[in-house]
C-alpha cells in the first residue's frame, strides 16, 4: 500500500466513524444513511484528482435549500444540521485533489462527531468516538508525512515510513488525547445553558397516550423497549418495587370505542422543584430515583399511584431546570413539550393511600347508549354482589377469574359486548373498560387509569426496569370517605410481562446497565455533579486523616504536611527540568548537524590512532593537508577522505540533510578509508 492510499483509507475511516456516530441515533432516514455509507465506501476507490473540489460547493448549494424547507416544515434543527454536515463530509471525502482537501475532511469529521453528541446520547456514541480518535490521529500524521514528502512519496511502501515507532507514536498520542479529553470533561465548569438546542424526539415514542382505543392498546405489550428505570435509594428493598402501579393518565370520557381525558383543569401555578400529591405525608416513606429513558409522546410523568410527593432532579432535554404542574386528578405534567429523558425522585409510604380525593364529576358516570344485554348483565352482577359498595370488589374477582387474558384477537369483534358476552377473553384495556362500564351502569363512579405495572429487576444494574411491554390499564373507583381507589380486574398473568432468565435476557440487562451508567456519569454530569465530586473527595480525605489521627495522634497532620511538602518539591523539580530541557532544545543544533559532528569526531580519533597530529583548531582543510603530508603515497585514500570531509561540511555548514541511514553509510565508508592508511607502530603502541 502506498502512502497516498494509506492517507485515503485514514480519511475514509475518520469520515465513516464520524457519520456512524450520527447514524446510530436513529434520527436520520435509513435511505439517507445507506446513501452516505455507500459514498464513503466508494471514496476509497476514487484516486485524488478524479473528481473536482467543486463537487463540495455544488452539494452545499443543492442541499441547503431542501434542508431549509424541511426545517420550515417542522424538521428538527439539530437533525437538519447533522444531515447537512454529513452531506458536506461525504462530498469532501469523495472529491480530493490535495492534502488540504484531506485536512478539510478531517475537520468536517470533527464537526459531524460533535453534532452526534446531541443526536446520539447513547453509549454507542462512545463505541464510535474512541476508534474515531485513533483514526483521526493516524490520518493527521499521515497527512503531515504526505505534506512533507510531497507527491514523490506516493509510490513508497508504507512499511518503509510507517514502522513500529510510528504506530506506537500514534497509539501514545491517541491515549494522551483521550486522557486529556476525559480530564477536561471532568474539571471544566459545566453550564445548564443549552442555547436553545435540544436532542430531537425519538422516531418512536413509548406508546403512552392520553387516549385509549379498544383493540389498540394491547399491541404495546409486544414492545420490549425500556421506558423507565427505577433505583431504590437508601434502605428501599428490591422486593417492594414489585407490584407498583405507575400511573400516568386518568381517563374519564368513554364514547363506546375509546377513552379520553376531560379538558385540563389547572390545579395551581407551576412549581420549580417539588409538587406534592395531594398532601405530603412525611411518615414511614421510602425513596425511589426514577429516570425516563424513552421520549414520552405526552407531557405526563408516570408516578406510583401511592406517591406522597415528587422532586425533580436535573434538567430536561432543553437544558431547563424542572418545571412541573399538576392537572386533573393529580396527574404530573411537564410544562410545554412532551416529556423527554428526565430524572425525578418519588417518596412512597409503607401503607398505600388514594392518589386523589376530589369528588367525582358527571364525566365519571356518563355513558353512551349500551347494548341491552350489557345493561342486563350489570343488573345481574349487582344483585350477586349484594350492594353498590361491594360491587367493585365483586367485579374485580369475577372478571379476573371467569375471563381469560390474551393478546391474540385476529378479526375479532372489538366491541365491549362481544368481550363480555361472547369471546370472554382479551387484554387489560378490555378488562378495565368492562369493569368501569358495569360500575357506571350501577351508579358507581369509575374511570380508566393507564400507565405501567411492576417491571423486572435488573441484576447487572441493581434497579427496576419498566418496559413498553409493561404498559397497563386498570380502574379507579370512587369510595365515599376514601377517595379514588385502585382496582385491577385483569388476571394476574396479564398484568406484567414474564421475562426469561437466559443469556439473551442477561445480556440485555447488562447492556441496559451500561446505558444507565453512561446516562448517569456522562449525560447528566453538570456543575452540581462536579461540586458533589469535590465534596466527596474532601470528605474522604478528611475521614482518612481522622482515622490516622485517631490511631496515632498528630500523625495525620504530620503526614498531610509531608505530602504537601513532597508535592511542592516535585512540582519545583518538574519546572526546573522543563526549563532546562527547553533551554537545551533552543540551543541544540538540528539532528543532521549532530550526526555530522559525531562522524567528524570519529574520523579524527581514527587519524590520531594512525599517527597524524591534529590540533583542536584545525579546520577540515588543515586536516586534509596534514594527511597529504603524512601519507603522500596514498592518493586514492586521500581522495576518499576528502569526500567524507566535504560531506560533513555540506551538512554542518550548508544545511544538507543527513538521515540516520546516510550517517550509517558514511560511518562504514570512513572505517574502510581509515583501514587503508598505514599506521605508525610507535603511535599504535602508544
Amino acid at each position: 500500500m502506498s502512502l497516498g492510499k494509506a492517507l485515503r483509507l485514514a480519511t475514509v475511516l475518520t469520515g465513516g466513524l464520524a457519520f456512524a456516530s450520527v447514524a446510530v441515533g436513529g434520527f436520520l432516514h435509513p435511505l439517507f444513511v445507506a446513501l452516505i455509507g455507500a459514498v464513503l465506501v466508494a471514496a476509497y476507490f476514487v484516486p485524488e484528482g478524479r473528481l473536482p473540489s467543486r463537487l463540495v460547493l455544488a452539494t452545499a448549494l443543492t442541499a441547503l435549500p431542501l434542508l431549509l424547507l424541511g426545517f420550515l416544515r417542522g424538521m428538527d434543527l439539530v437533525v437538519v444540521a447533522g444531515t447537512f454536515s454529513s452531506l458536506l463530509l461525504a462530498a469532501r471525502v469523495l472529491a480530493r485533489e490535495s492534502v488540504e482537501d484531506h485536512a478539510q475532511a478531517h475537520l468536517l469529521s470533527v464537526v459531524v462527531l460533535a453534532g452526534a453528541a446531541a443526536l446520539s446520547p447513547d453509549v454507542t456514541y462512545l463505541l464510535t468516538f474512541i476508534p474515531f480518535v485513533f483514526a483521526l490521529v493516524w490520518a493527521l500524521l499521515l497527512a503531515q508525512l504526505r505534506r512533507e514528502a510531497g507527491d514523490a512519496a506516493l509510490a513508497l511502501p508504507v512499511r518503509e515510513i510507517v514502522g513500529r515507532r510510528f504506530v506506537l507514536g500514534v497509539v501514545g498520542m491517541t491515549l494522551v488525547a483521550l486522557l486529556g479529553t476525559t480530564v477536561l470533561f471532568v474539571i471544566f465548569p459545566r453550564t445548564p445553558i443549552s442555547l436553545g438546542f435540544r436532542r430531537p424526539a425519538a422516531a418512536q415514542g413509548s406508546g403512552l397516550s392520553d387516549r385509549v382505543r379498544l383493540a389498540g392498546f394491547g399491541r404495546i405489550k409486544l414492545d420490549d423497549r425500556v421506558v423507565l428505570r427505577v433505583r431504590p435509594v437508601g434502605d428501599a428493598a428490591r422486593k417492594r418495587l414489585e407490584g407498583l402501579y405507575w400511573r400516568a393518565h386518568a381517563l374519564e370520557r368513554y364514547d363506546g370505542e375509546s377513552w379520553s381525558a376531560s379538558p385540563v383543569e389547572e390545579l395551581g401555578d407551576p412549581t420549580r422543584a417539588v409538587l406534592r400529591i395531594p398532601e405530603p405525608q412525611l411518615s414511614a416513606e421510602r425513596e425511589l430515583a426514577v429516570e425516563v429513558v424513552s421520549d414520552l409522546p405526552t407531557t405526563v410523568l408516570p408516578v406510583p399511584d401511592a406517591a406522597t410527593w415528587v422532586r425533580l432532579d436535573g434538567r430536561d432535554g432543553r437544558g431547563r431546570f424542572g418545571m412541573m404542574r399538576g392537572v386533573r386528578a393529580a396527574e404530573l405534567r411537564t410544562v410545554g413539550d412532551p416529556t423527554e429523558p428526565w430524572r425525578y425522585t418519588v417518596l412512597l409510604p409503607k401503607s398505600a393511600a388514594p392518589i386523589d380525593r376530589r369528588p367525582p364529576t358527571e364525566a365519571e358516570l356518563a355513558l353512551p347508549e349500551q347494548d341491552p344485554r350489557v345493561v342486563e348483565l350489570a343488573r345481574r352482577l349487582l344483585r350477586e354482589a349484594g350492594s353498590p359498595e361491594r360491587l367493585p370488589a365483586y367485579l374485580e374477582g369475577h372478571l379476573s377469574s371467569e375471563f381469560g387474558y390474551t393478546l391474540e384477537l385476529p378479526g375479532a369483534d372489538p366491541s365491549l359486548a362481544n368481550f363480555l358476552l361472547e369471546r370472554k377473553e382479551g387484554h387489560c384495556e378490555y378488562f378495565a373498560t368492562a369493569m368501569a362500564v358495569l360500575l357506571r351502569l350501577s351508579g358507581v363512579p369509575a374511570r380508566l387509569a393507564t400507565g405501567f405495572y411492576s417491571g423486572a429487576w435488573n441484576e447487572s444494574g441493581g434497579y427496576q426496569i419498566l418496559r413498553q411491554a409493561d404498559a397497563h390499564a386498570w380502574v379507579e373507583v370512587w369510595r365515599e370517605g376514601a377517595g379514588w381507589v385502585r382496582y385491577d380486574p385483569t388476571p394476574a398473568e396479564g398484568r406484567g410481562t414474564q421475562r426469561g432468565q437466559g443469556w439473551q435476557e442477561r445480556l440485555a440487562d447488562l447492556w441496559d446497565a451500561t446505558q444507565e451508567r453512561w446516562s448517569t456519569l456522562v449525560l447528566d454530569y453538570d456543575i452540581r455533579a462536579q461540586i458533589g465530586m469535590v465534596r466527596d473527595m474532601m470528605q474522604a480525605a478528611r475521614r482518612f486523616s481522622e482515622r490516622i489521627d485517631g490511631s496515632l495522634p498528630g500523625l495525620g497532620r504530620l503526614l498531610g504536611g509531608a505530602l504537601v511538602l513532597l508535592g511542592a518539591v516535585l512540582l519545583a523539580l518538574f519546572f526546573r527540568h522543563a526549563l532546562r530541557s527547553q533551554a537545551s532544545r533552543e540551543g541544540a543544533p538540528p539532528a543532521a548537524e549532530r550526526r555530522a559532528a559525531a562522524l567528524l569526531r570519529r574520523w579524527v580519533r581514527g587519524l590520531r590512532r594512525r599517527g597524524l597530529e591534529v590540533a583542536p583548531s584545525d579546520t577540515t582543510e588543515d586536516l586534509l593537508a596534514r594527511a597529504a603530508e603524512r601519507w603522500p603515497g596514498e592518493p586514492e585514500v586521500l581522495r576518499s577522505l576528502g569526500g567524507l570531509l566535504a560531506r560533513y561540511e555540506a551538512t554542518r555548514f550548508g544545511g544538507a540533510p543527513l538521515s540516520v541511514a546516510d550517517a550509517r553509510s558514511l560511518k562504514a565508508r570512513g572505517e574502510q578509508t581509515l583501514e587503508r592508511l598505514p599506521t605508525d607502530p610507535q603511535r599504535r603502541a602508544a
